[in-house]
């Protein structure tokens, strides 16, 4: 098929979307079988590159011809490969690396629930309870394999956005930052290393925290961040002037993130701020990530992607008001919230 867009009809390029599933699967088991790891000194023969990944050499060649025809890979001579700006993106250490987003993706943690997106459009419910029999973040807990590769690609994530965020909001004026579910602290210890007059408070599930010990003594600001165990879905026991809920109202459905909401209101300072980094659906027929995203919130979480409209009315039910929505050199936006 002749893969110039601008030369296909529109059959043409709807196959091509279709074709989506299978290039998804290729990215994924390239990027499991560390292939663009094993390329970063140079090009290698399909044979030597079958060796080292523990694979079947000819299937081998067949995956990277397939790959290297959509730009992710090259043959420079005979079964002979090398990687292309594309496939360098699938190294564990590139700056700007997808590797673990092309492995989860591919999961079949991930995979499957996809494959039952009809079941959740009919019935508004999560296709992954209805294939795994539990929610998400139950059964990672009972699966610990799954939740570590679901946390990798969270991590990646972060690393993506964690600069992006800390640099567009002027975090200056306050004394103390709490991020409310901020995992192993990979966000506040940034804004707290670019603000060396900041105190921190991380608060997560306590076995969250156990973890982020380490990570936050790595990092150098132990000192100034205090971590704290709990649920935000039972209290938060925290007093800052800015909180900050990243991607986590995303996750939850409305009557969820009311709860979510409501508690961290509880806790808050009247002249605090609530600040949360999701994706902004835009309105219209505006390309957005979100839109897409938020198939997946339905399909995975039961949660959602939500437009500007819909974020001011969790507000209204949780006594803020929208301050402000600043955008960030990524696709997440900063939502800046005031008590009412």
């Amino acid at each position: 098929m002749n893969c110039n867009n601008s030369n296909q009809t529109p059959s043409q390029k709807v196959i091509r979307m279709i074709q989506g599933a299978s290039i998804t699967q290729m990215i994924h088991v390239a990027a499991k079988l560390g292939i663009a790891d094993l390329l970063k000194d140079g090009p290698k023969s399909c044979d030597e590159l079958a060796k080292a990944a523990g694979a079947h050499s000819q299937s081998l060649y067949r995956l990277l011809r397939g790959l290297a025809s959509i730009g992710i890979f090259s043959e420079v001579k005979d079964r002979c490969f090398e990687l292309t700006p594309e496939a360098a993106c699938l190294k564990s250490d590139a700056p700007d690396s997808v590797r673990t987003f092309a492995i989860w993706t591919g999961d079949e943690v991930n995979w499957k629930p996809w494959g039952q997106l009809l079941y959740s459009i009919q019935t508004g419910k999560t296709a992954f309870k209805q294939v795994f029999g539990s929610e998400i973040f139950g059964y990672f807990r009972k699966n610990p394999e799954a939740g570590e590769a679901f946390n990798l690609f969270m991590t990646e994530r972060m690393n993506a956005l964690v600069k992006a965020v800390a640099s567009a909001y002027d975090f200056s004026k306050a004394k103390v930052i709490a991020d409310i579910g901020g995992g192993q602290g990979l966000l506040l210890s940034t804004i707290l290393k670019s603000n060396p007059n900041l105190k921190g408070v991380l608060f997560d599930l306590p076995a969250v925290i156990k973890e982020a010990k380490n990570v936050i003594e790595k990092s150098g600001v132990a000192e100034r961040c205090k971590l704290v165990g709990g649920s935000f879905f039972e209290s938060i026991s925290v007093t800052a002037d800015i909180y900050i809920l990243s991607s986590i109202i995303h996750d939850w459905d409305d009557k969820n993130s009311v709860t979510i909401l409501k508690n961290c209101r509880k806790c808050m300072p009247t002249n605090s701020k609530l600040l949360l980094i999701e994706t902004m659906i835009p309105p219209g027929n505006e390309p957005a990530l979100g839109k897409l995203t938020d198939l997946n919130m339905l399909v995975l979480t039961g949660g959602m992607e939500r437009t500007k409209s819909e974020f001011e009315q969790l507000f209204k039910q949780t006594d803020f008001k929208l301050a402000n929505v600043i955008a960030t050199p990524s696709p997440m936006n900063i939502i800046e919230a005031v008590p009412v």
